[in-house]
């Protein structure tokens, strides 16, 4: 029995969306139980359970409410939703459990203030803070400008409700991963290669076989302009 044979047998899948202070998101992705513990919490099409939050295959360690949208009934149907999650890096999420006490109401007025809340800051966000963000972290940013650009949002409207210029907007969206935008970040750094430090390291953690000259070639496509002798002996010192 293959990997995705003992998947379906082992768990139920389902595609749902996330329920956010915005409203249901449009995008959709794929979550998994296992069909023992399904027996129990019997969930369904249209239940409301708890997952970790993602963002385009960032996984942040805060619980969501998800809306279940369909049950995935037939193998080719998973195997073509398991392949398609390797191939994007999407992980399949585990539903946690079924939120029995969820509010219809009180998430429509968490909705309402949170829609009150735009309007204010649209009111009083009327210079440009490019030069002044009110967000500290880039990775707060990050998600902030993803999430809003899934659910319908323009980049100016994005631009307008966080109080950024409309050009950071668009370079955030440029960025796919955390690992992406970190690695962007570290090109900043005094050093040529200590740029790629952590992408040298990930990328020795997911392919140990990989030679000094393929991730030589592989920066130098970043954008890495020094030489290859200081790539080996970076690689010579971090060997596990």
């Amino acid at each position: 029995m293959g990997e995705i044979d003992e998947l379906y047998e082992k768990y139920d899948f389902y595609t749902a969306c996330y329920l956010t202070y915005q409203g249901q998101e449009r995008k959709t992705y794929t979550f998994k139980v296992e069909k023992s513990r399904n027996k129990l919490v019997n969930i369904d099409v249209g239940s409301i359970c708890e997952a970790f939050y993602q963002v385009e295959g960032n996984v942040i360690p805060i619980l969501s409410f998800i809306k279940i949208r369909k049950k995935i009934v037939t193998k080719d149907k998973f195997r073509r939703d398991y392949r398609q999650s390797l191939n994007s890096d999407i992980p399949i999420l585990t539903i946690i459990k079924p939120e029995t006490e969820f509010d219809i109401d009180e998430y429509n007025l968490v909705k309402k203030e949170w829609k009150s809340l735009l309007k204010l800051n649209n009111a009083s966000s009327k210079r440009d803070l490019i030069n002044d963000k009110p967000f500290s972290d880039k990775f707060t940013l990050y998600s902030q400008i993803h999430i809003l650009s899934q659910n319908g949002y323009s980049r100016k409207s994005i631009a307008e409700n966080l109080g950024i210029h409309r050009n950071t907007v668009s370079r955030y969206l440029k960025i796919k991963s955390y690992s992406e935008l970190e690695l962007l970040d570290s090109k900043r750094r005094k050093t040529k290669l200590s740029a790629f430090r952590d992408y040298i390291l990930d990328l020795q953690l997911k392919s140990p076989q990989i030679t000094g000259s393929e991730i030589y070639h592989r920066l130098q496509k970043m954008g890495y302009d020094g030489s290859k002798r200081s790539v080996l002996n970076f690689l010579k010192e971090n060997r596990n």
